[in-house]
């Protein structure tokens, strides 16, 4: 049997020079982060700066979520939590 290029690469043993767990760097700068920043009230940034500019671009309309709402959808997105039909 022939597994596809994808399966075998993750069947590759891991060596001493391949960490278990990458790295997370900052979205805006691209620092490496250290493995406690997620305990830091900037996470996932590196700084406030980063924070700041971040939220900047957001309201400045460069970034934006883009996705189709049906008009279902729309009607739920304006629905108080009590009112939501329960999850499956």
């Amino acid at each position: 049997m022939t597994w596809p290029a994808s399966v075998r690469d993750n069947l590759k043993p891991r060596t001493s020079h391949t960490p278990m767990i990458q790295p997370v760097s900052c979205p805006i700068c691209a620092k490496v982060l250290a493995p406690t920043a997620s305990d830091s009230a900037c996470f996932p940034f590196c700084s406030i700066r980063c924070k700041q500019i971040d939220l900047s671009r957001w309201l400045d309309g460069k970034y934006a979520v883009v996705e189709d709402l049906s008009p279902d959808r729309l009607a739920m997105e304006f629905m108080e939590p009590e009112d939501l039909p329960p999850e499956e």
